[in-house]
């Protein structure tokens, strides 16, 4: 029958640098987690997650009443269904101006998630050709581009076309993730100001939003500098209360003659 024994020295100093190297290595694997599971889920694109959301701006369009249109569109993906399907949870605001109240819509949508038409992305697969299908309009590669929206810049593959109106439109598309940061003609414009699917290269200095492996980074390193300090602390005070008996047992016979004075 074994039996566990403990030592009553604690951990020596290899076993808190090696505790101490586990806590930055659980840092690390928190800080690429991410990365990983997008390059790892080839098979459905980044946008078909439940919660991943996009909210945009639009400014223009018409001018009723001397002001322009304003209007916030916020995107959420609700679920995601076997069957090459998603939920699209959309809220709308639109104030047409001074004069005209602020009107509000809540809709829900079935889309698809290789060919969405209500969320505004297309798979990474159709990104890289010289055309595809967004927004219902035929587009023509124009340009690779670093397009700067408020949610950040974002490196981006521009496209053309025209609608079924002759308006000429520009979309700029994140290469990493097939979302659509901006949105522009026929004297409106969309731009992203959120998001959790796609990442900027660059956020606007000043800006109070931040990349989320960033904060994982650096939460990583408070750990192991928490425990860390935490063991050295602990480890400090017991050393101050063993002092005592290891220097009596160093020196037996200055103890005893202690001992006997205090008799």
């Amino acid at each position: 029958m074994s039996s566990f024994h403990i030592c009553p020295h604690g951990p020596t100093s290899k076993t808190l640098i090696f505790l101490l190297c586990l806590l930055l290595f659980a840092g690390q694997i928190a800080l690429f987690s991410r990365v990983i599971l997008v390059q790892a889920s080839s098979a459905e694109p980044t946008y078909a997650t439940p919660n991943a959301f996009a909210d945009y701006q639009i400014e223009g369009g018409f001018v009723p009443f001397f002001d322009g249109v304003n209007a916030t569109f916020d995107y959420n993906v609700t679920a995601v269904y076997g069957n090459g399907s998603m939920n699209v949870y959309l809220v709308e605001n639109i104030s047409q101006g001074t004069e005209v109240p602020t009107t509000g819509n809540v809709s829900v949508f079935l889309d698809s998630v290789v060919s969405p038409i209500i969320f505004p992305a297309v798979s990474a697969s159709a990104l890289g050709t010289n055309r595809l299908i967004f927004d219902n309009v035929s587009c023509t590669f124009v340009r690779n581009f670093n397009e700067t929206v408020p949610a950040g810049t974002f490196n981006t593959e521009e496209y053309s076309g025209t609608d079924s109106n002759g308006t000429q439109l520009h979309f700029y598309i994140d290469r990493a993730s097939g979302l659509a940061v901006e949105m522009d003609g026929g004297g409106a414009l969309e731009q992203l100001t959120q998001s959790n699917i796609a990442t900027p290269i660059s956020v606007p200095s000043g800006t109070a939003s931040s990349i989320p492996y960033v904060e994982v980074f650096a939460f990583g390193w408070v750990l192991a500098a928490i425990g860390f300090l935490t063991v050295r602390r602990h480890y400090n005070k017991k050393a101050a209360r063993l002092g005592p008996v290891k220097n009596e047992k160093q020196n037996p016979e200055k103890a005893k003659s202690g001992n006997l004075r205090k008799s």
